[in-house]
This record gives C-alpha cells, sequence and structure tokens, in this order.
C-alpha cells in the first residue's frame, strides 16, 4: 500500500492491487479546528491522487471529520473530487459517515449534488463500504 499522506489529521493511500484510494480522518481531525486552507490542501490531493493513479474506486472514511462543510465549501469539494474521479473513469465512490450528525448531513448534501456515472452511497459503517465497493482484500 502507498501511503500518499500521513499527518495528524488524515491518512491517505493507494492500493495498487484493489485499485482504492483511501482517506481516513484521524480523531484529530474532529477536535481540532481545521482551516480551510487546510482543507483545500487535502482536497486537492486527493483529486489530484485518484487522477494519478487511475483509481477505479474511493474510499472517503468521514467518521471522525468534525469539520462542517457551508454550501460553498460543499459545492467546491463536490467539483474538485468530480474532476479528479472523471480522470481516473472511477467506478464507485463509498462514503462511511462521520460520527457527527452535522457532518453527515454536510455529507449526503454534497452527494445529492452529484451528477455522474460514477456510483456512491454512504454507509455507517466501514466493513459495508468495503463489500459495496467489492473488494473484500483491502485493509
Amino acid at each position: 500500500m502507498q501511503v500518499i499522506k500521513d499527518d495528524e489529521y488524515v491518512k491517505i493511500t493507494f492500493d495498487e492491487e484493489t485499485k482504492v484510494l483511501g482517506t481516513r480522518w484521524k480523531p484529530t481531525s474532529f477536535d481540532d479546528d481545521l482551516s480551510e486552507e487546510y482543507i483545500r490542501e487535502v482536497i486537492n490531493l486527493i483529486s489530484d491522487s485518484l487522477a494519478s493513479t487511475q483509481a477505479d474506486y474511493y474510499l472517503a472514511d468521514q467518521t471522525n471529520r468534525g469539520v462542517v462543510y457551508d454550501e460553498n465549501m460543499q459545492k467546491w469539494v463536490l467539483k474538485k473530487l468530480m474532476e479528479g474521479g472523471e480522470k481516473a473513469n472511477l467506478k464507485k465512490c463509498a462514503v462511511v459517515q462521520s460520527v457527527d450528525f452535522f457532518v453527515g448531513m454536510s455529507n449526503e448534501q454534497l452527494l445529492k449534488g452529484a451528477v455522474t456515472d460514477i456510483a456512491y452511497k454512504c454507509f455507517s459503517h466501514r466493513r459495508e463500504a468495503i463489500e459495496w465497493l467489492g473488494v473484500k482484500d483491502y485493509e
């Protein structure tokens, strides 16, 4: 597994065997007030990584994400992720919802605006998301 970014808030990896790009927000991201600049940096990296790795699947584990995106940020995040996903010809995107109700609602609002051929679905548990992606050998 290739580690693309691993800092105190998020880990981004790519698994060449399963073609899964994964992001996992860490518990510190729930407690700290992350800057918009940092969030944009991470989203840009995810978008670029989707395209450069030609990932088939994206697993966004938001369990510990505590940042609620405002409407403008939601639109920007969706645009950037769709750009990267389309360049990769991404097949599926699975989102593991945050334990924070408002972050979960933010995710659902974000995904409602998606007009794409990429299949996407939200889950309460990581294992369910991985099974839906169809990559049982992934972590």
